[in-house]
């Protein structure tokens, strides 16, 4: 059975500093938003674990991949309000892909940056089809951020597109636990 654990935000923060530095334009932005909001640290895992397996973020074993159970969380998510997900891809460039897989994949650009956006509703195996295009192990990040309609179409974000995406952003999610799982953040709203 697939418990909800609460995460230290101290140890969480630790590890998201490290993996969002350096990374790409929309880890930076997140990065910089979450020194400015409030927010609980989470995730998701097999019961019966302890304190030390659950924050231990670098390493596997835990469980069998997560990713068909949080594209299920992120569809119920979306269903249920007027969000949209973005994606990075750290493993592609834009020169890796053809008109046909652009046309078909809302892939959206930064420089030499590849990123997926989910601004439709969407099914949980198209939101797991984003989640095995983003992942690269060592770093994988989605962003649900609230739907605006200056960014729908964009298909080239800017600096200034993905800072208003993440302070618009309730909720993120970044691979751990060696690709099993996800530390997940939602921003509380005072």
């Amino acid at each position: 059975m697939i418990k909800k654990y609460k995460l230290n935000s101290v140890i969480a923060m630790e590890f998201l500093e490290s993996h969002l530095i350096d990374i790409n334009c929309l880890s930076s932005s997140i990065l910089q938003m979450l020194h400015q909001r409030k927010g609980v640290f989470f995730t998701y895992l097999p019961e019966g674990l302890t304190e030390s397996q659950i924050h231990d973020f670098i390493s596997g074993g835990k469980t069998k991949s997560m990713r068909n159970k949080i594209s299920q969380i992120l569809n119920d998510y979306l269903d249920s309000k007027e969000m949209m997900i973005l994606f990075d891809d750290v493993n592609t460039r834009p020169e890796d892909l053809n008109k046909e897989f652009t046309d078909n994949n809302n892939v959206v650009y930064h420089d030499n940056e590849v990123y997926y956006l989910i601004n439709d509703k969407s099914s949980s195996k198209e939101i797991l089809k984003y989640l095995n295009y983003s992942s690269a192990i060592w770093h994988s990040l989605g962003v649900v951020s609230k739907k605006s309609d200056q960014l729908v179409r964009k298909t080239h974000f800017n600096k200034d597109d993905f800072e208003l995406f993440s302070n618009d952003s309730v909720f993120f999610l970044l691979e751990a636990y060696d690709g099993e799982s996800y530390i997940f953040w939602e921003r509380l709203f005072e």
